[in-house]
């Protein structure tokens, strides 16, 4: 998978390519990012074309520790096939989760 960062709209932007699979260095490195002051983040899943129980996994944790720190983590433009695991696992509740990233960076932003 590969990971790239960027600013915009005084959130930070990161997009995601390929399969989210066990990623601790995702983990890491928006772990980091929470840890900033008042952070603003957003998961771009427009390009992951595959996620297992792993990348979850991830996803899950990730969005505990932003709830439980305060911060605001948002994931936007989930692949068809990433909308519909979760959807099926029901998880697509307890993201903030939006269809595109204009709509993601207003609500993080607000």
């Amino acid at each position: 998978m590969e990971i790239t960062t960027r600013k915009e709209a005084g959130c930070t932007i990161v997009d995601l390519s390929g399969t989210l699979d066990d990623q601790t260095t995702l983990a890491d490195d928006v772990g980091r990012m929470l840890d900033d002051s008042n952070p603003r983040i957003i998961l771009d899943l427009s390009k992951i074309k595959m996620i297992t129980s792993a990348g979850l996994s991830v996803l899950v944790q990730l969005t505990a520790r932003s709830n439980t720190q305060g911060s605001k983590l948002a994931l936007a433009a989930p692949s068809p096939f990433v909308m519909g695991v979760l959807q099926t696992t029901k998880l697509n509740r307890f993201f903030d989760l939006h269809a595109n990233l204009s709509d993601a960076i207003q609500s993080v932003s607000a």
